[in-house]
């Protein structure tokens, strides 16, 4: 086991305690004062998915005591090793589950690079750039300048001069 290799026994065995001391306080089990009943699942825990990593033993602990697995036909309130096995069974699962569906997705994205055709995509690059050119020349036609208010101001007010007619007696 990896974890054991890495922290040492006493401090796996330690570490998996902790999660099942938190998960009994959560739901109100007293693994604090049975001591031998906590080393003794805590050692079954280690032993039984000695192949996957500690931080799995505590994701499922801490998804089963808010409640994410239920607890089927067992007594609610009291950790047993066949209620933590069935939480690590969903929890292995759906972990499972996640990486088959990680590597659906991959596959789809390599199956579309190999499916790469150069010259549609080159032609569609330039079907867009040509497009974008094109916005990009209606927006300047479209566009309205100071100099262009200023050129239609003076417009303005000169043919309003010249449509001023002088009263009479002028």
């Amino acid at each position: 086991m990896l974890q054991v290799q890495e922290f040492g026994d006493e401090s796996v065995l330690n570490l998996v305690m902790s999660f099942l001391l938190k998960l009994s306080e959560a739901i109100g089990d007293n693994l604090i004062d049975n001591k031998n009943r906590l080393e003794t699942i805590a050692e079954d825990l280690i032993e039984l998915y000695h192949y996957d990593s500690l931080e799995d033993i505590r994701e499922c602990l801490k998804k089963g005591r808010r409640g994410d697995y239920g607890f089927g036909h067992h007594k609610r309130g009291y950790v047993t090793m066949l209620l933590l096995r069935e939480w690590m069974e969903k929890h292995l699962d759906d972990k499972a589950a996640l990486r088959e569906k990680e590597h659906e997705l991959k596959k789809i994205h390599v199956s579309e690079v190999e499916n790469f055709d150069p010259k549609k995509f080159y032609k569609e690059g330039v079907e867009f750039l040509n497009a974008q050119s094109e916005r990009e020349k209606q927006k300047k036609r479209n566009s309205f300048s100071s100099a262009t208010y200023e050129e239609l101001k003076h417009r303005y007010f000169n043919k309003k001069d010249d449509e001023v007619q002088p009263l009479p007696g002028e």
